[in-house]
């Protein structure tokens, strides 16, 4: 979720109790598949990080400040090592978890909103699922494990030079988040033109 600073985009991933975000109603839809799917077994787990300044901190361990290391996998994806997942197995727990987190997040009154997110953070849910073991002579029978992530991201709203004029802080903060937004604009257009010479070169290929 992006946007200007105080649209309302923190609540719109979180809400509250009588009007649930994107985040609390994922998280239900995802339960309620599990109550479903009785030919699968699950394994759910869940981890909370923010980055703030160009740092990442693990909202479900915030004393680790030295432990986590961003890196990238010779298949090209990016692993967070040293981040602290939580096995979950209802939505109360995930939603008890989010609120510990969202505890220790950085936030600060600035021009435009009392209670601004001074960090993005990454809300991601990991689930694993097999089928149920049908061999009652080798319960442990090779059973391939099915891997799904779901990542929910709340980006701190971009801001304009009078907004965060509060303290050399806010300015430092407010720096950050311009730049980090800015690069991800850039990995959005980059990628877009990617596909849009894709679809063009697939339309030129047709017979």
């Amino acid at each position: 979720m992006t946007g200007q600073t105080s649209t309302g985009k923190t609540f719109t991933m979180q809400g509250k109790e009588t009007t649930p975000g994107i985040i609390p109603l994922a998280v239900e839809a995802v339960f309620d598949y599990i109550a479903q799917c009785t030919d699968r077994e699950f394994l759910l787990r869940v981890s909370f990080l923010e980055i703030y300044n160009e740092q990442v901190v693990d909202l479900l361990s915030p004393k680790n400040t030295t432990g986590i290391q961003i890196l990238n996998t010779a298949r090209g994806k990016v692993v967070i090592r040293g981040l602290k997942e939580e096995v979950v197995v209802s939505p109360d727990q995930v939603f008890s978890l989010l609120a510990c987190g969202e505890a220790y997040r950085h936030t600060a009154e600035t021009t435009f909103n009392r209670e601004s997110s001074r960090s993005h953070s990454l809300f991601r849910m990991i689930i694993e699922s097999r089928s149920r073991s049908t061999n009652n002579m080798d319960p442990d029978a090779r059973r391939p494990v099915r891997t799904s992530v779901l990542n929910l991201v709340d980006l701190a709203g971009s801001e304009g030079g009078s907004a965060n004029q509060n303290t050399g802080q806010r300015r430092r903060e407010g720096h950050f988040i311009n730049k980090s937004l800015h690069t991800l604009s850039h990995v959005i257009f980059k990628l877009s033109e990617l596909a849009d010479q894709e679809e063009a070169a697939r339309r030129e290929g047709r017979p």
